[in-house]
């Protein structure tokens, strides 16, 4: 009797012991848990952070680089001036303000003809999006800066065979991506054959050449183009250059379009949309 005491007290004693280590055990398993959970948001705050850092540090550098080349300029201007006895013809000036914004109006109607690109009325904003981060610094800065390479007179020839292929682009991936490339993995998965289709095919079918440098311009970023797109606002801290040729555009749209062939661009675009299917 006394040795069936004695084990079933060991065995109940064990099994207190056990269920003690259980809950001890549960418990920890919690407090790793939060532990893990807090180290995760930790992370993530850190990757934010670190994300605005390198933002910010890219606006400012983009935005010191303008004003360098901004003054540069200047200074050109300045000079030719004084060569020219230090006046400067207003409808010298006003002639080169229309011919920039006529440029920056023929790259947008471009785009605006690919976003619109099927016969059931689809638009492609994202494409438009990601397009833009290549060309507002392979073109439109440079036009803003004064570099008549990149002006554009007239229309060009290959406008609309531009749209129809960048139409074809469109079409493909709304067949192939299951999201819009405004979803970061998707941008991240695409931004780079999509600028390289405007570095080796549109562009040069627009120039009739392909720069030499043009593997060396950084597109804008994903980060970069949301800001320019969700907060006008800061469009002339963040892209002077840019904010300033979309003025340019808006206060001599009436001059703009008598002379860029958008309208007839326009017409024929709209009749050779896609068939969506």
């Amino acid at each position: 009797m006394m040795l069936d005491y004695e084990l079933t007290r060991f065995i109940g004693h064990k099994a207190a012991l056990s269920n003690q280590i259980n809950k001890f055990e549960a418990e920890i398993q919690v407090k790793i848990k939060k532990l893990e959970e807090a180290a995760n948001k930790l992370d993530e705050a850190q990757e934010r952070i670190l994300l605005g850092v390198a933002l910010y540090k890219k606006q400012c550098e983009r935005s010191s680089n303008t004003q360098l080349r901004q003054a540069e300029r200047k200074i050109k201007e300045l000079e030719k001036q004084l060569q020219q006895g230090g006046v400067q013809s207003k409808n010298d000036t006003d002639i080169m303000a229309v011919a920039r914004g006529r440029t920056l109006s023929i790259f947008d109607s471009i785009l605006f003809n690919i976003s619109n690109w099927s016969t059931a009325g689809d638009a492609a904003p994202d494409f438009e999006l990601i397009s833009q981060s290549i060309l507002f610094p392979a073109v439109y800065e440079r036009v803003m800066n004064g570099n008549e390479d990149y002006i554009l007179d007239s229309m060009p020839a290959s406008a609309l065979e531009v749209i129809r292929r960048g139409r074809e682009w469109v079409k493909h991936l709304r067949q192939t991506c299951e999201r819009a490339l405004i979803d970061p993995a998707i941008w991240a998965q695409h931004q780079h054959a999509i600028v390289q289709w405007w570095l080796d095919d549109a562009l040069p079918l627009i120039y009739d050449v392909r720069g030499d440098d043009w593997d060396d311009i950084e597109p804008f970023s994903q980060q970069e183009m949301i800001a320019w797109r969700d907060f006008p606002a800061n469009r002339a801290l963040s892209f002077p250059l840019i904010f300033d040729g979309m003025e340019t555009v808006t206060k001599l749209s009436g001059e703009i379009r008598e002379t860029s062939g958008i309208p007839e661009l326009d017409k024929s675009a709209m009749q050779t949309r896609l068939d969506p299917l």
